[in-house]
């Protein structure tokens, strides 16, 4: 596998450096991209002299951790504003590196020109799935090791209308986590960043719960399309607590 080689450019220097004259003896010949994550798409880009480049299908700003990590296996494929990118192979993103200069364009992709700006955000979220339908009321302590590394939260879910203008209510919490006690069954979203091994335990008043080891599978998800960023890298593991 080959680690990808990160380069940062801007647009207008792409327009420059990614199509032209690649040396002194090339007659102007473009060439078409061959071998790179760009070719996941049959459009064609707009960059002045390359016409026949693929527009990029982004990659997030994650490419390089996820490398060698579990994907969907369904031949997706994503690449920079240079080519360099990631392929799924055999349920793993594999990395990729563009190909150098060629004969009057560099084996890369071409940027679309309109995006709109919808947001998103890298990372796996836990859905933690009440098997009952519900979360009984009690100190509940969420222990995981997020790559060997401990990350501890807790929260309190309680049913006394005293405490909850709508029974039930989370009264204390210091997990990054969403609540949806309202949903049938209840259910509590916990997100986490871009990790390769997950290991979660839930307890309630000192008894556990629930337990399980996760390697996420990330999904790529370009909310405005091919070309257009932000690109993200999303996962997301079930956890069923009795």
């Amino acid at each position: 596998m080959v680690a990808p080689r990160r380069l940062w450019i801007s647009i207008a220097t792409l327009a420059v450096v990614g199509c032209g004259p690649a040396g002194g003896d090339d007659g102007g010949e473009s060439t078409t991209s061959t071998g790179t994550a760009s070719e996941d798409t049959s459009s064609s880009g707009t960059t002045d002299g390359c016409p026949e480049l693929p527009l990029c299908d982004l990659c997030p700003d994650e490419s390089a951790q996820l490398c060698g990590t579990p994907c969907p296996s369904d031949g997706r494929t994503c690449s920079n504003a240079i080519g360099d990118g990631m392929s799924c192979e055999a349920g793993t993103w594999t990395c990729i590196v563009h190909p150098p200069l060629g004969t009057g364009c560099n084996d890369v992709c071409a940027l679309a020109q309109q995006c709109s700006e919808i947001g998103c955000s890298s990372g796996v979220t836990v859905v933690l799935v009440a098997q009952s339908g519900t979360f009984a009321a009690g100190a509940y302590e969420l222990s995981a090791l997020v790559d060997d590394r401990p990350e501890d939260c807790t929260f309190t879910i309680a049913d006394d209308p005293g405490a909850c203008a709508i029974p039930p209510c989370v009264t204390d919490s210091t997990c990054n986590a969403i609540y949806l006690l309202g949903e049938d069954p209840m259910r509590i979203e916990l997100a986490y960043g871009v990790v390769a091994l997950l290991d979660v335990t839930l307890t309630r008043d000192a008894t556990e719960l629930a337990h399980d080891s996760f390697t996420p599978a990330y999904d790529v998800f370009a909310p405005n399309g091919p070309g257009c960023g932000p690109a993200c890298a999303q996962a997301s593991v079930e956890l069923t607590v009795r």
